[in-house]
Formats: C-alpha cells, sequence, structure tokens
C-alpha cells in the first residue's frame, strides 16, 4: 500500500509536492522540483505565512537555489524531503540557509507542533524524513524494449543509453535520480565524441528544454522521447525545431523512423506518442 502523504501537512492550499509524491486538491503538484520550490517561496511570500513542499530527497539538491532565494526572502518555506535510509540524507550544505532536522517519519506527529513552531522562523526549514518505502519515492520506469529492436535492427553497432528503464540489464540505464542531469550530460558528452543514443521521456525535456538551443550540436546527438502528451501540448517540438535541431514526430517505433534517425547527419530527435 502506497504511503499517504496528505497525513504530513496540514493546509494542503499551502502546500506544493515533487513528483512521484502527489496530493490531491493541494496548491500544486510539480514534476520539476525547481519549478516547485520557486512556486513555493513565492506563494510563502505572498501570503505571508509557511508554505510545505514535499519532494523525494534525491531532488533535494535541484532546489538549492530556491532555499538560498528563500533565505534572502525571509520565506517560511517548509521542506518535507523523504529518503529510504538514512545513509541517504547528505544535507550539511544546506545549514548556511536552513534550519535543518532528520527525523524517522514514525517520530514525524510527536514533532509536529516544534514543526510548527519552527515554521515561523522566517527562513527555510528542512525536514529529512526516513523510512519511507523506495518504491514510494521512484519515478515509474519505461518499457523502451520495442525502440531499442527498431533501433538495433537499423544499427547494430548502437550504444544505447536509457533513461529509468524497466530493464535492470540495460549497461546504459540512467537512474531517476539523475533525471536532471540526464539530457544535459548526453549533450555534453557528444559535443566531442559520439555517445549513442539517448532514449528517454518527457520528463527529462521539461526540466531541461533550454539545453536544445546550444551551439555545440551536432550530428553526434540522436535523442528519442516518448511523449505522453505534455510535450505537445506544451509545443515542444516547435522549440526543439527552431534550434536547428531536426525532429521526427511519430506515434508508434517503426523501421523506417530508427533508419532515418540513424542516417541524419546533424543533431536530430525522434518523438513518439
Amino acid at each position: 500500500m502506497s504511503i499517504e502523504w496528505g497525513k504530513f501537512v496540514r493546509d494542503r492550499d499551502r502546500t506544493v509536492t515533487v513528483a512521484p509524491i502527489r496530493i490531491d486538491h493541494c496548491a500544486g503538484n510539480y514534476e520539476d522540483a525547481r519549478s516547485a520550490a520557486f512556486f513555493a517561496m513565492g506563494l510563502s511570500v505572498k501570503r505571508k505565512e509557511p508554505v510545505t513542499i514535499l519532494l523525494p530527497g534525491m531532488y533535494l539538491p535541484s532546489i538549492y537555489t530556491a532555499l538560498t532565494e528563500a533565505w534572502f526572502q525571509k520565506a517560511e518555506l517548509v521542506v518535507l524531503a523523504f529518503y529510504h535510509r538514512v545513509s541517504e540524507v547528505n544535507t550539511a550544505w544546506a545549514d548556511r540557509c536552513c534550519r535543518t532536522m532528520v527525523m524517522d517519519i514514525t517520530d514525524f506527529e510527536e514533532q509536529k507542533n516544534e514543526i510548527q513552531t519552527l515554521s515561523h522562523m522566517h527562513k527555510p526549514l528542512l525536514v529529512n524524513l526516513i523510512g519511507v518505502k523506495e518504491a514510494d519515492l521512484k519515478e515509474p520506469e519505461t518499457d523502451y524494449q520495442d525502440v531499442m529492436e527498431a533501433i538495433r535492427n537499423a544499427d547494430p553497432a548502437a550504444t544505447i543509453t536509457c533513461y529509468n528503464s524497466v530493464d535492470t540489464e540495460e549497461q546504459g540505464k540512467i537512474e531517476s535520480r539523475y533525471k536532471y542531469g540526464a539530457l544535459s550530460r548526453y549533450i555534453g558528452m557528444s559535443v566531442v565524441a559520439p555517445a549513442g543514443y539517448l532514449l528517454c521521456t518527457a520528463d527529462c525535456v521539461l526540466i531541461d528544454a533550454n539545453i536544445f538551443r546550444t551551439r555545440y550540436a551536432n550530428g553526434n546527438m540522436k535523442i528519442v522521447i516518448l511523449d505522453d502528451g505534455r510535450l505537445k501540448k506544451n509545443r515542444v517540438d516547435s522549440w526543439i525545431s527552431s534550434n536547428g535541431w531536426k525532429l521526427r514526430r511519430i506515434q508508434k517505433m517503426d523501421e523506417d523512423s530508427a533508419v532515418w534517425l540513424r542516417d541524419q547527419t546533424c543533431q536530430a530527435v525522434l518523438i513518439i506518442g
């Protein structure tokens, strides 16, 4: 049974979450931790009251800039960061801009009043909570099998890297904890040498779309993106194309599209969905 995240907050209209954590009818459920943190900070400044953000602890470093700004703004931002085990907590850097606490989730109820008091310090409060099941903090894994098969049929020597793949044997698997660097790291590596094909999801693109605006893009870069509809809704296709990338959108992976991607001599993106 999945954890009931709502039990960690008092007022949902003053709560923001980061995927895969989600609370119905809260102020905002975000995919991007950075956007969530800046929104929560702005909400706190506007309302002049504490706002709580819930996120997996593995994404905590991504909101450091927001925490620093919250400290300057004296925003009452309460960050609840969740972990499976205590060895995953490494937040000494946060002492510069936050009051920090570490506790087991079983102790949270008896600590609520203290957290409530500390939330009015006019600076961010970071509470690291230990003991959440790993499954409750992991992004849903993606099955790229059909895509990989088509690429390897077209390019038998292909090197393929997959973001958060269900295939645990895939040597090029990028774990979800590295979501914030998956796309930019691949493009950076491809600047000077072929890095093969990158297979990723809309999540990787929506949090790092600006990376397509690079003067160093070249034919080493071949990216396949599985779109759940959000890229199309946000017109990301046009943004990618406007920055000089060859782009093809299809509904389902096929041999012709795999050959098209293989034969591109400049930077190329294949979007499926």
